[in-house]
């Protein structure tokens, strides 16, 4: 994920923040707000949360409404990349 972001911001320089799809009771989510900087050790930039404080119900209920597709039907599995990728660690 760093590569990736550290490549998309040397591309996009205007780029000052990004939105996250990380809710308070995701894993490393309890402390997060609505704004946070990305931690030092990453590239720099504003982290938005728009649904930080939604339920996961609520997620389905808008993704459904407005036809977003799920990672997993677009082949998606998680850490693990695509389907049939055969992605290093910590890539």
């Amino acid at each position: 994920m760093r590569p990736a972001l550290e490549a998309y911001l040397d591309e996009k320089t205007a780029v000052k923040a990004i939105f996250v799809g990380t809710r308070r009771t995701d894993p490393h989510g309890e402390f997060l707000t609505h704004f946070d900087p990305t931690d030092k050790d990453w590239p720099q930039f504003m982290r938005v949360h728009p649904v930080i404080d939604w339920h996961y119900v609520e997620i389905w209920a808008v993704s459904l409404f407005f036809s977003v597709p799920s990672v997993s039907s677009l082949g998606y599995r998680g850490e693990m990349g695509r389907q049939g990728d055969a992605r290093q660690e910590g890539e």
